[in-house]
């Protein structure tokens, strides 16, 4: 099958059943309070970030800045590891609602968030470790693009980085569904994701640019949000149409799941 096929079909599945927009988009608001804090915490101390990480002496005045600014950091860090994984949940739910429409059940929202919930301990805990996967060369990426001394450099540094996330994308593109939707061993389940991956490399590549795209687009104007307040209000606005494509995402995936799989 096409990917234009696919694509029809989670957009009628969507049209019919809009109510698979809720938790995406509640979701992403959420998400977005806490990515605004960041970008805010980040510019407002932008100073005595750069003070501290050239290895300048600090003042007892500043020594108490870093501290307050470390605490709120941390608080971050806790609040987002909260909402990540409210968010593995809610993504859980996507598979089993999209199979329960091509099983002409009735979709319930709090139905497949129990079973997300029932399967918490399988879903969760593989998804940090796919998220630590992406974040430890990310940070580490991160790190030599700030010492960059070269325009040149920060944009091959990003571009790896850039890169190793979408490989990522299309590696577990299936994996979702794959847990979700079968009572197997996660051994088996990442195996059937690879392999249906890769038998449908191209379908894969091309279905993971929407998250890709919505993802890059999102961090960029979160820190344009923060250099200019007046965009917070289009940058929530934004946040929710990025919702709305990361649904059609999280439907699209088991839609194409369950059809490769029965061919």
């Amino acid at each position: 099958m096409k990917l234009t096929k696919f694509l029809k079909e989670a957009m009628y599945l969507l049209l019919k059943e809009p109510k698979l927009f809720i938790p995406k988009i509640a979701v992403s608001l959420l998400y977005s309070v806490v990515m605004l804090l960041l970008s805010f915490l980040l510019v407002i101390n932008r100073d005595i970030i750069f003070l501290a990480s050239s290895g300048g002496a600090l003042s007892y005045g500043q020594l108490q800045d870093v501290s307050v600014l470390l605490f709120s950091l941390l608080f971050l860090l806790v609040l987002s590891l909260i909402m990540l994984v409210i968010d593995i949940l809610v993504n859980a739910m996507y598979p089993v609602l999209v199979n329960d429409f091509y099983s002409k059940r009735r979709l319930s929202l709090k139905r497949a968030f129990l079973i997300a919930m029932k399967n918490s301990r399988r879903v969760v805990p593989t998804f940090f470790i796919i998220v630590i996967l992406l974040s430890v060369p990310t940070a580490i990426l991160n790190s030599y693009m700030l010492k960059a001394h070269s325009l040149t450099d920060s944009l091959i540094i990003a571009l790896v980085t850039l890169g190793i996330y979408f490989v990522l994308l299309i590696l577990f593109y299936f994996l979702y569904p794959a847990i979700m939707l079968n009572k197997r061993s996660l051994n088996r389940c990442f195996s059937e994701n690879f392999i249906l991956a890769r038998k449908n490399i191209g379908i894969v590549a091309k279905a993971s640019l929407i998250p890709f795209i919505a993802s890059l687009i999102s961090f960029v104007f979160a820190f344009a949000s923060a250099l200019e307040p007046l965009l917070i209000l289009l940058f929530l606005v934004y946040r929710t149409l990025i919702a709305i494509m990361f649904t059609y995402h999280m439907v699209l995936s088991p839609a194409i799941y369950l059809k490769v799989k029965s061919q």
